[in-house]
């Protein structure tokens, strides 16, 4: 059965600021702009409190109220005045946490300015907290059944750290913290997590890859075949006796690195498959 926002006729009433608490936790908005919130109080300055803020009877505390929405107007009033007498609207002390919910959800999506992270917050309180269903808690902040799927998901699933960037919007702008990104990182273990997010922030480097168990041949890298240490002695024994540029005939030789005679001018000194066949071969 859909959920409804109670229709509620408006109490109005002055108060001072110092009887209200405000706890942020309970509202959808999770971050405020202190530049906003002074352009807020200068324009209530100017113009007026249009839209007076909302508030219930505190149910502790006679006398006191807990604000349930118009957090950034009551912080632009406390700009403004941290002890000034303030408009309010007095919600009835029955109205239920579901309906403080919905009203609160409905006026800050009117605003469409939330944040990813804070769709996906108001989402798991509608489904966690108030037994909503995911297709009507992602309606609350214009979003599909599979979005507030994915997006409460995303919020379960992330390290600690990574989920704490995720809510300060003014990390949003690198492009790490968009849905597409987090979904796939939120489906590791928290220590994979943590080490791909280090990975993708510049914070560490990323490993090497594991080496090519079949790696291709490289003509210009391929070994020659050398000649063996056997041979090598025959042939500086076999240009020592010709006594003819002994040093740069065997060199030539050994680095050309194929099985072929060594010269010395025109004269064969050493023939390695001569030497094989006498039964001198590879040592």
């Amino acid at each position: 059965m859909a959920k409804k926002i109670k229709d509620i006729e408006p109490q109005y009433a002055m108060v001072s600021l110092t009887v209200i608490t405000a706890d942020a936790a309970r509202n959808t908005r999770q971050w405020y702009d202190p530049a906003g919130i002074k352009d807020l109080a200068a324009d209530i300055k100017k113009r007026g409190l249009i839209n007076p803020p909302e508030v219930t009877p505190d149910p502790e505390k006679a006398g006191q109220y807990r604000l349930e929405m118009g957090y950034r107007r009551y912080l632009a009033l406390k700009e403004i005045d941290p002890e000034g007498q303030v408009r309010v609207q007095v919600l009835p002390a029955d109205t239920t946490d579901l309906e403080l919910f919905l009203r609160n959800t409905s006026e800050n999506e009117k605003r469409q300015d939330l944040t990813t992270y804070e769709k996906a917050l108001a989402c798991q309180r509608g489904v966690s907290d108030h037994e909503l269903s995911h297709t009507l808690a992602g309606k609350q902040v214009g979003l599909s059944k599979a979005s507030s799927v994915n997006y409460c998901s995303i919020l379960n699933g992330l390290h600690p750290k990574i989920l704490k960037v995720w809510s300060d919007p003014s990390h949003q702008a690198h492009g790490l913290c968009t849905v597409n990104t987090l979904q796939p990182l939120a489906q590791l273990d928290k220590a994979e997590q943590w080490e791909e997010w280090q990975i993708m922030t510049g914070d560490k480097e990323a490993p090497a890859p594991d080496p090519d168990p079949n790696p291709s041949p490289d003509p210009k890298k391929a070994p020659s075949e050398k000649a063996t240490t056997s041979q090598v002695k025959k042939a500086l024994a076999a240009a020592k006796k010709a006594r003819q540029n002994q040093a740069v005939a065997v060199l030539s030789w050994v680095l050309e690195g194929k099985d072929k005679p060594l010269k010395v001018g025109r004269k064969i000194v050493f023939d390695p498959a001569a030497a094989a066949d006498e039964g001198n071969g590879e040592s």
